[in-house]
């Protein structure tokens, strides 16, 4: 999600992931913290040419 939340849609697929299956949205800072913190490398946010976004995390 970006920083300042200002995407619609990503927002709703946030708010479906939260009730329905217990997702959490995370921020690209965040998300870095939480990836770091459990051994993989620094995460690199992809764009894609849709709304959403993919995370790639190396493993250390």
């Amino acid at each position: 999600m970006p920083e300042n939340g200002d995407d619609p849609v990503v927002q709703a697929l946030d708010i479906i992931m939260l009730a329905m299956i217990g997702g959490r949205e995370r921020t690209a800072g965040r998300l870095s913290e939480l990836l770091t913190s459990c051994g993989f490398g620094e995460p690199k946010v992809i764009p894609t040419e849709g709304r959403l976004r993919i995370v790639e995390a190396p493993a250390v």
